[in-house]
């Protein structure tokens, strides 16, 4: 996902690029069954963070498919 965020004009946000920062958090609105697994360290982390059930780390997301993503506030 990263590469394709880099590639395209995107607000997404890539700081640390290794799941540890949360900068590039966003909400699957769409496609999620269009995404890589979520591993444990980026479970591990979203739950610190509080988030939705629909949020993922992009920097983590390999997109195998139609996505549709919205930048978490």
């Amino acid at each position: 996902l990263i590469d394709m965020c880099e590639e395209h004009d995107t607000s997404i946000l890539f700081g640390c690029r290794d799941g540890a920062c949360g900068a590039c958090m966003v909400r699957v609105i769409d496609g999620a069954d269009h995404l890589s697994p979520m591993l444990d360290d980026e479970r591990d982390f979203l739950e610190t963070m509080a988030a939705e059930p629909n949020e993922r780390l992009a920097c983590q997301c390999k997109v195998y498919g139609d996505v549709t993503l919205e930048v978490s506030e």
